[in-house]
């Protein structure tokens, strides 16, 4: 029997005006997409998916697409797929059984305007030596970790302030 293991680790780093930037061009984005997929949604068309959306932003050389890493950007558009994926599922459940609910299902919201998102940086973008996680050039950090020889995965910038949220 093999059993996996996921090994997580929370690293608080301190105020940084770069990642502070690129989490506010992830929210950017977050929110063209979904005004896009908004727009779709009440004017009853049919919604684009993960490859078209990719696909529209890529030529915008001066867009929130190019100015974040490739992979994180992608992944940015995946999660608002995910929330409207939710939304689709919760609005299902509700039609079957309300009483589940406090109240009906509503559409994903936009980020506030001077808020921030996530930045999602896969295995291919980070690594680790001798306990130091290293990030892609354009962030300039550098953090230590107790985790050493591991399958690094996907690693997550989140903002300690939207945690509240």
């Amino acid at each position: 029997m093999n059993i996996r293991v996921t090994r997580t680790e929370q690293v608080y780093i301190r105020e940084n005006n770069t990642v502070s930037n690129l989490c506010h061009i992830s929210k950017n984005l977050y929110n063209q997409v979904n005004y896009i997929l908004r727009q779709q949604f009440f004017n009853h068309e049919k919604m684009s998916n993960y490859y078209s959306l990719v696909r529209q932003f890529q030529p915008d050389e001066q867009g929130n697409y190019q100015k974040l890493p490739a992979q994180t950007a992608q992944w940015t558009i995946k999660k608002v797929i995910q929330a409207w994926t939710s939304y689709f599922k919760a609005m299902g459940e509700y039609r079957k059984d309300p009483k589940k609910f406090a109240g009906m299902p509503k559409p994903p919201r936009y980020k506030e305007k001077d808020g921030e998102f996530m930045l999602i940086f896969t295995n291919q973008q980070c690594r680790i030596e001798n306990g130091i996680l290293k990030f892609p050039k354009i962030m300039n950090l550098e953090v230590k970790t107790r985790l050493n020889d591991v399958d690094l995965r996907e690693v997550r910038i989140v903002q300690q302030d939207t945690w509240s949220k």
